[in-house]
């Protein structure tokens, strides 16, 4: 009887720590002045990044640095793509020109780098499978406006 028992809760265990995720460290870089928030949402499906609605994640950091980490505890493994943004007047969305093009820093997982057209979701998508560490650099328009010069 005691094996039995023991051996129950050996399987229950094993369960629990398979189904508690793995940690996703997203670590931001070449955020430009000091002041807002980084707006950081994760997705996994095309319909909702594309729209930007419903992550299934998000978290808000406040700027105090060119650099900032955040971590996202006990994810289960899938595909992924996270969208972020430096909410630079701290207005509480992303501030766009007349053609859609933000005007204040954004940056995406993957090898999306492109602000003249939207973010694909096959452009940012990683798989998660097990403790994983994302960097994303900001994208500023001014900065590509002012190399013009």
């Amino acid at each position: 009887m005691i094996k039995i028992i023991v051996f129950s809760v050996l399987i229950f265990c094993l369960k629990v720590s398979f189904a508690q995720g793995n940690d996703l460290i997203l670590q931001i870089e070449n955020i430009e002045g000091e002041n807002g928030n980084i707006m950081i949402a994760v997705f996994d499906n095309e319909a909702d990044f594309r729209t930007k609605e419903n992550p299934i994640y998000k978290d808000s950091l406040i700027v105090n640095g060119s650099n900032l980490k955040s971590t996202f505890k006990s994810i289960p493994q899938g595909i992924y793509a996270i969208a972020i943004y430096h909410d630079e007047n701290s207005d509480g969305k992303l501030n766009t020109a007349k053609l859609g093009i933000p005007t204040e820093g954004v940056g995406f997982s993957g090898k999306t780098k492109n602000l003249n057209k939207k973010p694909k979701f096959d452009d940012s998508v990683f798989e998660l499978g097990s403790d994983t560490t994302i960097y994303i650099n900001m994208i500023y328009k001014k900065k590509k406006d002012e190399n013009k010069d």
